[in-house]
């Protein structure tokens, strides 16, 4: 693995203030929220593809070119394409995209808010991974064979443990682990067979201490709230892709069943 996430949150420096302390943390919830009623945000949710700048271990944000930044002129000449009406039939590769889209759209604004003591959780590492977070998801799907109920209720979570950790928001400082955290407790809780933490652990470039510990973490957040219906599921689905620039959404032919098909794959040994 790239780098390996630092195990030691409570030794983190504290994020420098890039503004005021009362800016509001945001959550893949509220990022909806604000799309839908067209508020105004620091960074256009149309630019979700673009590189987020990224926090030095120093606390100083560093961003990224604005080459990066898509602007409206560019995203005018994209030719849309129309995903499936339903998440399950989705292609996995534009999951990838939605998901570390949003993913990156919280780090960019979440990064400027100040980090107190007090808001210091075992999902922070000392210092941004040296890893970036596609290519960690891309690691986790990779290696534990990461399915789309899987890879989409990760932002369910994030909303979940947000909603019961007022600190707690997801940063360049907390989003690795906490996405290695979700995906154990997701394959286990969606999954007819799943990897041992021993597997997930080297994976997500943890030691297998760490892996139970931040399991355990999240459950007791989350207070074992694990599972999602697919109405739920279709929600978040239909959000991201109403809100990308390079995605539009068929149109839905038959109703969505109450449950998803049942996930079933061969679990990995760990050697």
């Amino acid at each position: 693995m790239d780098s390996k996430p630092n195990t030691t949150a409570q030794q983190s420096p504290l994020r420098r203030a890039q503004g005021s302390a009362n800016i509001p943390k945001w959550s893949p919830s509220a990022v909806f929220s604000q799309f839908s009623s067209g508020s105004s945000r620091s960074q256009d949710s149309s630019e979700i593809l673009s590189s987020s700048g990224t926090r030095s271990s120093d606390g100083s944000v560093q961003n990224s070119p604005a080459s990066n930044v898509i602007t409206p002129a560019q995203r005018a000449t994209f030719e849309k394409k129309e995903l499936p009406a339903r998440f399950y039939d989705a292609d996995p590769e534009d999951l990838f995209a939605l998901i570390s889209g949003m993913l990156l759209q919280l780090i960019s604004h979440n990064d400027t808010i100040p980090l107190h003591p007090a808001d210091l959780t075992r999902f922070h590492s000392r210092a941004p991974p040296g890893i970036s977070v596609e290519a960690y998801l891309r690691r986790l799907a990779k290696y534990t064979t990461l399915d789309k109920p899987c890879m989409l209720i990760i932002l369910i979570y994030i909303d979940r443990v947000c909603e019961r950790m007022d600190g707690f928001t997801i940063c360049s400082l907390t989003v690795h682990r906490f996405l290695c955290a979700s995906v154990v407790c997701a394959s286990k809780a969606l999954c007819d067979s799943f990897s041992t933490n021993t597997h997930y652990a080297r994976v997500g470039g943890i030691s297998l201490v760490e892996m139970n510990l931040l399991e355990k973490e999240f459950l007791n957040v989350i207070e074992w709230r694990l599972m999602v219906t697919a109405p739920v599921m279709q929600h978040y689905y239909a959000s991201l892709v109403n809100m990308h620039p390079n995605y539009t959404l068929a149109p839905m032919l038959e109703p969505l069943p109450t449950m998803f098909p049942a996930i079933s794959r061969s679990s990995h040994a760990a050697s």
